[in-house]
């Protein structure tokens, strides 16, 4: 009996102390450690060239994403089909031409035909130059530094044939260091991927010749190897036909 007076008198005690001290300490006590879990947030500064310049990404009044390099090789973005990813409202296919042919359809807009009388409704572009048909439009991203993919009509900066929208590639710049990178990657249906990318600086201070009058130009050059075996073993032996009942 008077352990269960002293447990309802500690009970007791409890509710008035909660009753006392307000609630609103609590709230402040929670939101000034919060407050010092986060910090200050900063939102990193992305410059892109949609309108021919560079320019701060939140500056310009045009709907443009914009994907760097290191994050299209993050999600494993190889080539120009798997961009459908990463760009929201954007939607990139193969075609019965092959692998090489990509369809892009944006805003409503698409192109169908895959002839090479017929160009397509979204403007590719790599570098400043446009790829004018879809045909072999399946470029494949490696050593780029970032893909801006701007949506709506966008003929007064890149010219006809974008109505839909414009995807604008842009590959890394030569530096100043010398590098040479080699990567190889492997996975099933024996497929194997090698890349070797060179840079090398011709003029400058670790160039080739020593001279402030020309410069840094460099060279930076990219190859890619890919193979992969077929999903399907064809086991008919060659010159026979399987009939249409399949016996």
């Amino acid at each position: 009996m008077l352990m269960v007076r002293k447990f309802t008198c500690y009970l007791a005690g409890v509710v008035v102390a909660g009753l006392v001290v307000p609630p609103g300490s609590w709230g402040q006590a929670a939101k000034e450690k919060r407050a010092a879990v986060t910090g200050p947030v900063e939102i990193e500064e992305i410059t892109v060239t949609a309108q021919k310049r560079e320019e701060n990404i939140q500056e310009i009044p045009i709907s443009v994403t914009a994907v760097t390099g290191a994050a299209l090789e993050a999600r494993g973005t190889s080539s120009l089909i798997d961009l459908t990813q990463s760009v929201p409202n954007m939607l990139t296919m193969s075609t019965t031409s092959g692998e090489a042919t990509v369809q892009v359809s944006m805003r409503g807009t698409f192109a169908g035909d895959t002839s090479l009388a017929q160009s397509g409704t979204v403007g590719i572009h790599l570098d400043g130059f446009y790829l004018a048909k879809i045909l072999g439009s399946n470029m494949d991203l490696e050593d780029i530094e970032r893909v801006e993919v701007l949506r709506g009509p966008q003929g007064t900066l890149f010219g006809r044939n974008s109505t839909g929208g414009a995807v604008n590639m842009v590959t890394k710049k030569p530096t100043e260091q010398r590098s040479i990178t080699l990567s190889t990657e492997v996975g099933n249906y024996d497929a194997v991927k090698e890349r070797l990318t060179v840079n090398v600086p011709l003029i400058g201070k670790n160039g080739f010749f020593q001279s402030d009058a020309l410069g840094t130009p460099g060279l930076r050059e990219n190859a890619v190897y890919r193979s992969h075996e077929p999903y399907v073993d064809n086991r008919t032996p060659p010159g026979t036909s399987v009939p249409a009942n399949g016996t």
